[in-house]
């Protein structure tokens, strides 16, 4: 939200030399503007006070619970944001995991040493000795090897009378499937 604001508040100065109009009125109306119909202009709560403007604003009583409202609108685009996001597994102490190396530009393996105290965080030590502390979205998980399984004994399955092969007819052209191609019959008059 805040980054179509700042682009919004750049591109008014252009848009209004292009209209041949002042600058800064622009500016001051995109100031004087309130947020919705319930919400004041960002001015009008930084100062408290209302701003003159030459837009025509309707005065209505402003809310007494207007940080109750911009919070509310803030979780509602929170939930938005967030509604495809999940946590990462929680990882334990000596499990194996890949760190990004940022002078080498490469994953390495280091070893979970317990989680910090900062939330999300864990203690790592690397092959090398070295201690780190990443964010568990930088930790990526090692694979643990998987046991080979026997395979099963395999099972030669026995065709049925019906569905064995016919012999190919002499001269008869045939599929990759082993199906006889039938030559069109033509009416010769």
């Amino acid at each position: 939200m805040s980054e179509r604001h700042v682009q919004t508040v750049n591109d008014a100065p252009q848009k209004a030399r292009q209209a041949r109009t002042d600058p800064d009125l622009a500016l001051q109306c995109l100031r004087t503007i309130p947020l919705s119909s319930s919400i004041p202009s960002p001015l009008q709560i930084l100062t408290g006070r209302k701003a003159r403007s030459n837009m025509p604003i309707k005065l209505n009583s402003l809310p007494n619970s207007i940080r109750e409202e911009l919070q509310d609108r803030q979780n509602v685009q929170k939930m938005y944001h967030n509604r495809h996001a999940k946590d990462l597994p929680v990882l334990q102490p000596g499990q194996q995991a890949r760190v990004q190396d940022y002078q080498a530009g490469k994953r390495i393996r280091a070893t979970v040493t317990g989680p910090s105290a900062e939330p999300r965080s864990y203690q790592l030590t690397t092959q090398q000795g070295q201690m780190l502390r990443r964010n568990r979205v930088h930790i990526r998980d090692v694979p643990q090897a998987v046991e080979a399984t026997p395979k099963p004994p395999e099972v030669q399955l026995q065709q049925h009378p019906l569905t064995q092969q016919l012999p190919s007819q002499a001269g008869a052209t045939t599929t990759r499937s082993g199906r006889i191609i039938k030559a069109p019959q033509k009416l010769d008059l």
